[in-house]
């Protein structure tokens, strides 16, 4: 029996890259981009699975030369942090770890599957991967599920969470 899209199947990962997994049912290849692995974010496909595991993947698009895209965040929807009661609003304080360093920005976990971007117009020190600090929700954005963050910082300029830490 072929797939169809929206069907949630489970398949074995077969191969990975950097930019996802490969995978296969009854000999019908797809492919699981690392964006659509999970809610969260992660730096490789190996932080997640491993070759020979057996995963539960949704059908999202068949390509009309064969094989099929398929996510695996989209089969497990009661995950997504956007369809549950928003734990985030504006003015909300958190801290936490910096996740990533990108060239526009930094990304900061505020939930353990949920992160905001802090922009790069908004640095003034530099940041280091892991450095934890405390952060101010500007924007939340649940159309394209992204939440706008910028340091929470002391009447003295430093970061709150660093201040605290200090006492």
């Amino acid at each position: 029996m072929a797939v169809k899209e929206g069907d949630t199947i489970v398949v074995e990962v077969t191969q990975i890259e950097h930019y996802g997994i490969r995978i296969e049912d009854k000999g019908e290849r797809g492919l699981v981009n690392i964006t659509d692995m999970t809610w969260g974010r992660i730096h490789h496909p190996s932080d997640m699975v491993s070759v020979g595991d057996v995963v539960e993947v949704k059908v999202v698009h068949l390509n009309p030369n064969g094989g099929f895209r398929a996510s695996l965040k989209h089969a497990h929807p009661e995950l997504n942090p956007w369809n549950r009661e928003s734990s985030v609003a504006v003015g909300d304080t958190f801290v936490g770890p910096i996740a990533d360093i990108r060239p526009y920005g930094c990304f900061v976990e505020i939930t353990p599957i949920l992160q905001g971007l802090i922009l790069r117009s908004a640095w003034w020190s530099e940041y280091t991967v892991g450095q934890i600090i405390s952060v101010k929700v500007i924007s939340v954005d649940a159309v394209s599920q992204k939440v706008a963050l910028i340091p929470e910082i002391s009447e003295t300029g430093h970061h709150v969470h660093e201040v605290n830490e200090g006492i």
